[in-house]
């Protein structure tokens, strides 16, 4: 467990930045979402974060962090060395602050943010090409995609264990490309509608509803089955009288990350997100293949992602 007394250090910090780092302190410190470790990161990510805005910036009150104060830390970052991973979860670290007050900032989401600062790199720096920015300044340098050797592993090591709600939503994630959290709002209305229409409809990220295309055998032996799991009584897939979604969420998150070392093939960290790049990639290479489009492809597959923008779907498939 975190040490509460943690957050009451100022960290030798002063002026704006001690104003901003005092109401990080109060935010994190009454939350009790993510975990402890996880928190904990926040907190030490957010030090950081404050210092610069505050000595930048003057800023006071945490609600009046923008994309503008976000976009100068990561590119100041970038310039003293820092790592992609320590520097956007920084930015995941301000995400959470801003959704525990009730997204109060003027604060883009990070996919938002990231496509600024690659407009912004190109746009600015004459050295610096779109392609070449993202890969060296968004992606981690891991691959996401699930290989198919991993997905049997993982799925065995779930049955073994009699995890069938992990096999379910890893499935889910590999044939549709849901995100986790449409994954396991999953109903039993929707599913059968998806199994008579031909595609599921799915309410992604900032509410944005899309349909994904129900084209083969393995889908819809994924929608049957989990079909067979509901009834009038009992319509959700993976959440119950007794389990949230949120906990079903958590569940399965966990034992990605818990049992992972034992299907990975390398030291990649291998997450539930992944699938969905997995999902990208089969499907751009399947509609490739039957069209000999990779605009096409490209357009289709950003679409079915439920993406605005082709751009971040190219960072899915390392475009």
């Amino acid at each position: 467990m975190i040490n509460k007394s943690k957050f009451r250090s100022n960290r030798d910090k002063s002026g704006s930045s001690l104003q901003l780092w005092q109401q990080v302190q109060k935010v994190i410190k009454n939350s009790n979402r993510k975990s402890d470790k996880t928190r904990k990161t926040y907190y030490d990510r957010m030090s950081n974060f404050v210092d610069f805005v505050g000595d930048r910036f003057k800023l006071q009150k945490i609600e009046k962090i923008s994309d503008k104060h976000v976009l100068a830390f990561v590119e100041d970052s970038y310039k003293k060395g820092l790592s992609v991973s320590t520097i956007w979860n920084t930015v995941s670290a301000i995400q959470f602050i801003n959704r525990e007050l009730g997204e109060t900032m003027k604060l883009s989401d990070s996919n938002r943010l990231k496509e600024k600062y690659v407009e912004y790199q190109t746009k600015n720096n004459p050295g610096f090409d779109k392609k070449t920015t993202k890969r060296t300044y968004i992606a981690n340098g891991k691959n996401p995609v699930w290989r198919e050797s991993e997905q049997v592993k993982a799925l065995d090591l779930a049955l073994a264990m009699d995890r069938y709600d992990v096999a379910l939503s890893i499935k889910f994630g590999l044939e549709l490309g849901t995100r986790i959290h449409e994954t396991h709002r999953q109903d039993r209305v929707a599913i059968s509608s998806a199994i008579k229409k031909g595609f599921l409809t799915t309410r992604g990220k900032g509410g944005f509803v899309r349909d994904i295309p129900i084209y083969n055998n393995k889908q819809t032996e994924v929608l049957e089955f989990a079909k067979n799991l509901t009834n009038d009584d009992d319509p959700k897939v993976f959440a119950t009288h007794d389990r949230s979604i949120t906990q079903t969420m958590k569940s399965v998150q966990n034992w990605i990350y818990n049992h992972r070392n034992k299907f990975a093939e390398d030291d990649r960290q291998l997450t539930y997100h992944g699938l969905r790049a997995t999902y990208a990639a089969n499907e751009y290479n399947r509609i490739y293949r039957e069209t000999g489009d990779r605009k096409l492809a490209l357009k289709t597959v950003s679409e079915q992602l439920g993406h605005h923008r082709e751009w971040i779907t190219r960072v899915y498939l390392s475009k």
